[in-house]
């Protein structure tokens, strides 16, 4: 498909659909109209030491266990970012029974029902191990995901602090920009082959100072939780002396 055929499909009709398709609604809960209004806000919203230390023990445990399973592992979609240091197991709620209090968590999908649409479903869940000493992943640079709206649950299972890979986020991101709006036409118009919606080191020193943003670098215990809208610029962090970041995450769209 032509760059041109793709821009033209992009703004003549599918943003303008997909917004249709996905608008904020109100709850009857008021937490989840209050969680939402923040991540409409800022794009992100913490909840600290969410899920109990126990249960967050009983998830690694189980999977330690069935990382163990030749059997289970070999059915799973593995991404090994060796050179990165990041590895993602996909298809997490396999590896661990607990876990799935966070991928089947009915508050979650609520949040993510009124925040995204109605229609809203959870396609992908993942484990994730990052941290290695002196290696550098191509997230650790500011980006976003995509311009449709990315709503995405991580669920931190250690403890995370500066030195271990923790997520860092622009709040306000999310909004719209006349800069962004060309980092957009190169991300569908090229894809991959372009930048991708990837910021080098002055255009995000350019665009604080020209919006007034300023970064969040999310540390936090274990139990973690942290809702995001990934539209909006993030970055990891590499390890500073290898110590390992482990996290779950589930991902919702429209699909």
């Amino acid at each position: 498909m032509s760059v041109i055929v793709k821009i033209f499909r992009h703004y003549a009709y599918q943003r303008y659909l997909y917004r249709l398709k996905t608008r904020k609604t109100i709850s009857e809960n008021e937490k989840i109209n209050k969680i939402v209004s923040e991540i409409e806000d800022k794009g992100i919203c913490v909840l600290n030491n969410y899920i109990e230390k126990k249960l967050i023990k009983k998830i690694k445990l189980e999977i330690s266990e069935t990382l163990k399973k030749k059997n289970i592992i070999k059915k799973l979609k593995i991404y090994d970012f060796n050179d990165q240091g990041i590895k993602r197991y996909l298809s997490a709620d396999k590896l661990s029974k607990t876990a799935n209090k966070l991928f089947y968590n009915s508050f979650f999908d609520e949040i993510a029902k009124h925040y995204v649409s109605k229609n809203v479903v959870a396609y992908q869940k993942m484990y994730e191990i990052k941290g290695s000493e002196g290696k550098f992943a191509t997230t650790d640079i500011f980006h976003f995901d995509d311009w449709r709206k990315r709503f995405k649950v991580f669920l931190y299972l250690n403890d995370v602090g500066i030195n271990n890979c923790p997520f860092c986020y622009i709040p306000k991101s999310i909004k719209s920009d006349k800069k962004r709006i060309l980092k957009e036409l190169e991300y569908i118009a090229l894809g991959k082959s372009g930048s991708y919606g990837y910021y080098l080191n002055h255009e995000m020193e350019n665009l604080k100072k020209r919006k007034n943003y300023s970064e969040i670098t999310v540390t936090g215990e274990a139990g973690t939780v942290i809702l995001v809208d990934t539209r909006g610029l993030h970055k990891g962090n590499p390890s500073i002396f290898g110590n390992k970041r482990e996290l779950l995450a589930t991902y919702y769209d429209l699909r």
